[in-house]
C-alpha cells in the first residue's frame, strides 16, 4: 500500500495531537509538592528569620539533639528558663508534606522536650525549632535520619 502526501501529513498531525493530549492529561494528574505552600508571605518576613538565626548563632551553647530508639530528646541549654520558653517544633519531611508534624514546645523542669519516633516514617526529617525566650526570638534546624 502506498501512502500519498496528504495521508502522511494527516497521520503525522493525528499522532502529534494524540501525543500532546496524552502529555497534558499526564501532567495534570501529577501531584505537585511545594517546599512551602505560603512561600511568598514567608519571603516577606525573611528579615525576621535572619534575626532569629543571628540570635541563635550568638548563643554560647546550642540545642542538643539525642536520638534514642523510640524518641528524640531535645535538650535546651540550662540558661533558658523552661517556664519562659515558648514556640514550636516542626518535624519536616522534605519528600512528603503529609508526613510533617508540628509540636508545641513544652519543656520539662530539666529543659527537655521529647518527640516520639514511632509515628515517623523511615527517612530524612528536618527538625525546625522556632522559639522565644524573654522576648528574644531564636531558630535552629537539625537534619535527622529515622
Amino acid at each position: 500500500m502506498k501512502i500519498n502526501w496528504g495521508t502522511g501529513i494527516l497521520i503525522f498531525i493525528l499522532v502529534f495531537l494524540a501525543t500532546i493530549i496524552s502529555f497534558v492529561v499526564f501532567t495534570t494528574t501529577q501531584k505537585i509538592n511545594l517546599v512551602e505552600e505560603d512561600y511568598y508571605p514567608k519571603e516577606l518576613n525573611f528579615d525576621e528569620q535572619i534575626d532569629k538565626n543571628t540570635n541563635t548563632a550568638g548563643l554560647d551553647e546550642k540545642i542538643n539533639f539525642i536520638i534514642l530508639d523510640s524518641l528524640i530528646l531535645i535538650d535546651f541549654p540550662d540558661f533558658f528558663d523552661a517556664k519562659t520558653v515558648e514556640g514550636s517544633i516542626l518535624v519536616y519531611r522534605p519528600s512528603d508534606d503529609n508526613a510533617d508534624l508540628l509540636y508545641k514546645i513544652d519543656l520539662d523542669t530539666n529543659g527537655y522536650q521529647f518527640i516520639p519516633t514511632k509515628t515517623l516514617l523511615k527517612g530524612k526529617y528536618i527538625l525546625k525549632i522556632d522559639w522565644t525566650c524573654e522576648k528574644v526570638n531564636y531558630f535552629q534546624e537539625k537534619v535527622i535520619i529515622n
